[in-house]
């Protein structure tokens, strides 16, 4: 990664899927912050076919130390909606996550 960054911009299917979304999904730190790190803050804010960023993912799976991750470098994801119009707050809601919700 360290000789091509760019490819953590790629995507890893038809739904526009990067590797960042996945790892948020999946509550993987190391992996979401070496992410960030070579490819920039500019990552998080790709938006899957779906419109979900990977705040989205993270907020719903109730992966509080992503969310806070992915906050820090890029605050206007958590204004981002959807293509049903809602927001990481709503997904927080849906996967029941008070941590995510209060903070």
């Amino acid at each position: 990664m360290e000789e091509h960054p760019e490819l953590a911009m790629t995507t890893v299917d038809l739904s526009n899927t990067t590797a960042l979304h996945t790892a948020a999904s999946q509550r993987h730190m190391e992996v979401v912050e070496y992410l960030i790190e070579a490819a920039g803050s500019s990552l998080a804010a790709i938006a899957k076919s779906n419109g979900k960023t990977a705040l989205h993912s993270a907020a719903r799976n109730c992966h509080m130390e992503v969310v806070k991750v992915i906050l820090a470098v890029e605050p206007d994801t958590a204004m981002r909606i959807d293509k049903k119009g809602q927001t990481p707050l709503h997904m927080a809601v849906k996967g029941q996550s008070l941590d995510v919700v209060s903070s």
